[in-house]
């Protein structure tokens, strides 16, 4: 995942000991409560409260937030390579770059032409998915989905008949 504007967690026994250590705190979190820590540069400014289910529902959607983020910055980053390859294969096939040119672009140049697969991807980041995919107005194929988002093109349709078992969405949203 990439750069985080906020830490959403349940309460656990952990923050005791990360807020003795690294800030010199004397706070000790409450049981079913939650700690809301935004970092500014190298101050954290901290906010406590209960947690209920309207606190944890508005955590719930910021994180889900920020997890759509992660997924339309990959997209767009695989959007790009794509353009990048297909500029240098209309290169090669108009002779503007020889063949060994263009595989020794490729090779050198990797990360700029090549879509890894995310190993981390999960069926909770897939419903999220479906519904950044649902709002799309194009039909997409399982390899525009696999390229475009990074998913393994085989994990796909499992991931379909997984999610038609279940219910998309959760039921606790305010969405």
């Amino acid at each position: 995942m990439s750069h985080k504007d906020f830490l959403i967690e349940k309460n656990t026994s952990e923050y005791k000991n990360y807020f003795e250590k690294n800030y010199n705190s004397d706070y000790i979190p409450a049981t079913d409560s939650f700690v809301f820590a935004i970092q500014k540069q190298k101050s954290v400014s901290l906010i406590q409260g209960d947690l209920n289910p309207f606190t944890e529902n508005i955590f719930y959607i910021l994180k889900e937030n920020s997890e759509k983020e992660n997924l339309y910055i990959r997209a767009i980053e695989n959007l790009l390579k794509q353009k990048e390859y297909l500029n240098l294969a209309y290169q090669m096939s108009h002779n503007l770059i020889s063949n060994d040119e263009f595989n020794d672009e490729l090779e050198n140049n990797e990360d700029k032409y090549l879509i890894r697969v995310d190993d981390t991807f999960d069926i909770n980041r897939f419903k999220l998915l479906l519904k950044i995919i649902d709002k799309i107005k194009y039909d997409f194929s399982d390899d525009d989905v696999s390229e475009i988002f990074s998913i393994e093109a085989n994990n796909i349709s499992a991931y379909l008949n997984l999610n038609n078992k279940k219910h998309i969405g959760d039921e606790n949203s305010l969405r």
